[in-house]
């Protein structure tokens, strides 16, 4: 008499050694994901139902139960401590996991590589645009959400983040009200990915070519010496007498441009030497006088991205989503709106 042998799998890695396929394929197939072909997903889950396997983090829980098993990764890169919007962002993920009382645990997303079986006890997992695209893939099988990470779109990640072009908009639009026509844009690199074709510069670059105003860029390195780019600024400053109003990507970079010049004792002036910003963090609201700033909400959109990771780890197979918040221009009491 034939015994068929029965399927069993104590783990996706003993169903993914089965199939001869990766983990994140098993873990993909078992989310419904987009990202591989269909008929591996069909095999994949066809072959979990007949062993009857059911992923811990995936399986349907009572709210109570929930509540008391769950453990959510906070991925944090050490490089980034110093970051104002990273702190932000944290402080607030953090405040909003505790009010949910939702157990959680930081973990160092540089370390992620060197592990064979990273996040393994871990129900969910919530990171920041710090986080190294590379290791995605080794939690791709967790309930996930993103903040503001803009190398990524929708994934097997649910994505918050604000509506940047709207952001470079805004800026442009302060200074039109200005009546200054002369704009220059200033970018980083290391902030800015794809600076070419940045939603935030795009809707910058977008308001000037509307408006027939002149548009000068100043990209620039991380890595380069300050006293390089204070003369390259300065000497794009002095080019012309006119009213100049300057976008600084973010808040970083507005601090920095705002130090050059005043060592080199131009004075920031509405409708005549303007910097305006995005980031409303500590680090903007430190300067005198103060900054128009494009505030992105940064608070609000941490505080939604812990929500919704409560949500999806009730709904595990609902399509990934997006999220955008509406940023809006904060102006200085003394400034002119």
């Amino acid at each position: 008499m034939n015994h068929q042998k029965t399927l069993a799998f104590a783990n996706m890695g003993e169903l993914a050694d089965y199939l001869g396929v990766s983990k994140v394929s098993v873990s993909l197939a078992l989310r419904n994901s987009p990202e591989i072909s269909p008929k591996l997903r069909e095999q994949v889950q066809s072959v979990a139902r007949k062993a009857g396997f059911s992923p811990r983090g995936y399986r349907r829980k009572s709210d109570e139960k929930m509540q008391s098993r769950e453990n959510i990764a906070v991925l944090f890169d050490p490089e980034w401590k110093n970051d104002p919007v990273i702190q932000e962002i944290s402080n607030h993920v953090v405040r909003r996991l505790a009010e949910l009382h939702l157990p959680f645990e930081l973990v160092q997303s540089t370390s992620l590589s060197e592990r064979e079986y990273p996040l393994e006890s871990f129900t969910g997992v919530i990171f920041d645009f710090s986080t190294a695209v590379e290791v995605l893939p080794r939690f791709a099988h967790l309930p996930q959400v993103a903040i503001m990470h803009e190398k990524l779109e929708c994934g097997p990640w649910d994505s918050y983040k604000p509506d940047e072009r709207l952001a470079g908009k805004l800026a442009a639009d302060y200074l039109l009200r200005q009546g200054i026509r002369r704009w220059l844009l200033v970018w980083e690199r290391i902030w800015t990915y794809q600076p070419e074709e940045h939603s935030r510069l795009e809707g910058f670059r977008q308001r000037a070519r509307q408006a027939g105003v002149q548009l000068r860029e100043l990209g620039y390195d991380h890595r380069q010496p300050t006293s390089q780019l204070a003369e390259t600024f300065l000497k794009m400053l002095s080019d012309s007498d006119e009213p100049v109003g300057i976008f600084a990507f973010c808040d970083q970079i507005a601090y920095q441009l705002c130090m050059i010049l005043d060592l080199a004792g131009r004075k920031r002036m509405p409708g005549r030497l303007e910097v305006v910003s995005c980031d409303n963090t500590a680090l903007t609201r430190s300067l005198h006088p103060h900054l128009p700033v494009v505030d992105l909400h940064i608070a609000e959109i941490a505080t939604c991205a812990v929500v919704g990771l409560a949500w999806r780890l009730r709904h595990p197979a609902a399509l990934p989503r997006e999220v955008r918040l509406y940023p809006e221009l904060v102006v200085p009491s003394s400034g002119v709106n």
